[in-house]
């Protein structure tokens, strides 16, 4: 029994002695390897480098986590005093000078995940701060700065703060900053969001223009919102020659309402004139456009030409002035074959008739001296009408009409005046002189400019 034990431990040991040695040539055995042992790793080696997208820094805690560029993979790394971190032109920044979207090239220890260097890689491009831009989501296509690049699922954005968001969440007016390499987007990030500026209180301007800024330009109207990026603004809004301006703080995702309410636009002073011309089916323009007179027609205070014309009639031209909140003119048109011709300065001299008054009279019989002409040198300026027909501005001429005629005479922010005149049959031409137009008081009545129930008489030189 001893001698079979001794045997098994000398077949054991050199068992163990085979495997941990080489047979040389003879036939020995050489114990441990010839090859030179692997060297420890030098302190370059422990470096590794990876690119990727600064998506937040901890500067009290001098750490910096990125995304990488190929997806959705995190590496956080902290940097100290010795780590080198530069700019896109190539100069020493602090890691407070690092913002969130950069693409960086870092370099590391693969041990420790200290930051060796970070840096900017040269062929990466970047859009800082711009509004223009716009998205063609069919395509997943940014376009900005008259070019187009292309985004997809890898593409890092964030907005207010919150990351992983879609570019549905951007508005065309957000501010963005977009960075890449070629045609790719690697991150596009919100630097300054967008408010809204509310008005309420502002019907004076409406229809009128809005200016936000130096360059937002808006036609005022109803229930109107306008989002712009955030920041302070001064608005002005204008209308008519009234103008009101607020100063706008547009904070992001927020709404800002500006209240004009303190600004009130002057009373309308207006009334309705009912026409009321024979035949029926004349046509009526007033200053030049046709309107619809079978109900009252609505007019601001002030002077207007009127025109009624209907074929085979003479055609009427004259003046009224709205001054009441309610009143009537009442014009009958001439068949033609009762005009007589005649006139200068554009006047057609006939024998339709207007009134405020009374609907059935009828124009006196004229008589045309065309060998001679009425002159009107006074009041300088004013619009003179014959007989309800305009005539031209003082001073001015036109054919003579013999007998009784009345002269109107009107300017805006004056009084309207008529006066009745007795024009000869003397072979001469008469010269006339009125007095200077009385300035219009606001809360004066003004009679329509036509012939009154008493005109008073001009002077005749």
């Amino acid at each position: 029994m001893k001698r079979l034990l001794s045997l098994t431990v000398i077949i054991f040991t050199a068992f163990i002695l085979a495997s941990c040695g080489l047979s040389g040539s003879d036939g020995t055995v050489i114990f441990g390897s010839q090859a030179s042992p692997s060297p420890l790793p030098s302190p370059e080696n422990l470096n590794t480098e990876e690119a990727g997208i600064i998506i937040n820094v901890e500067d009290t805690l001098n750490m910096v986590t990125m995304r990488k560029l190929s997806g959705p993979d995190l590496l956080t790394l902290n940097f100290d005093s010795d780590s080198l971190i530069t700019n896109k032109f190539g100069q020493p920044v602090d890691a407070a000078d690092l913002e969130i979207g950069m693409v960086m090239n870092a370099v590391y220890d693969i041990h420790s995940l200290r930051i060796s260097s970070l840096s900017v890689p040269e062929d990466v491009w970047e859009y800082k701060d711009d509004d223009s831009h716009s998205f063609l989501k069919d395509q997943n296509m940014l376009n900005i700065a008259e070019e187009s690049y292309q985004y997809d699922q890898n593409t890092y954005i964030s907005t207010g703060g919150v990351d992983s968001v879609s570019v549905d969440d951007i508005d065309p007016a957000d501010v963005i900053t977009v960075r890449g390499r070629g045609i790719k987007v690697y991150s596009i990030v919100v630097s300054n969001g967008h408010g809204t500026i509310t008005f309420r209180h502002y019907k004076p301007f409406i229809g009128g223009m809005a200016t936000i800024g130096r360059a937002a330009y808006q036609s005022i109207t109803r229930n109107m919102s306008v989002d712009v990026p955030a920041g302070t603004y001064s608005v002005l809004l204008s209308n008519a020659g009234m103008t009101a301006e607020k100063e706008a703080v547009v904070r992001s995702g927020r709404e800002t309402v500006l209240d004009f309410s303190e600004y009130k636009a002057a009373p309308v002073r207006a009334g309705t004139v009912k026409f009321n011309i024979e035949p029926y089916g004349a046509l009526l323009s007033i200053n030049g456009v046709k309107v619809n007179y079978q109900q009252a027609v609505p007019l601001k205070f002030g002077s207007y030409t009127i025109s009624a014309s209907l074929d085979g009639y003479n055609t009427y031209s004259g003046l009224i002035n709205v001054s009441r909140s309610s009143s009537s003119v009442n014009i009958r048109l001439s068949e033609a074959s009762e005009s007589s011709n005649g006139g200068q300065n554009g006047g057609n001299e006939n024998s339709n008739a207007a009134s405020t008054s009374d609907p059935d009279s009828d124009a006196a019989t004229k008589q045309i001296d065309s060998d001679h002409v009425i002159k009107v040198n006074a009041p300088e300026g004013a619009s003179v009408y014959l007989d309800n027909v305009y005539k031209g501005i003082a001073p001015c001429s036109f054919t003579k009409v013999i007998g009784s005629r009345v002269i109107t005479l009107s300017m805006a922010g004056y009084s309207t005046k008529s006066y009745q005149v007795d024009i000869l049959d003397d072979g001469k031409d008469s010269t006339l002189s009125f007095p200077a137009l009385q300035e219009e008081s606001p809360d004066q009545d003004f009679s329509p400019a036509s012939p009154t129930s008493s005109p008073e008489t001009g002077t005749l030189q």
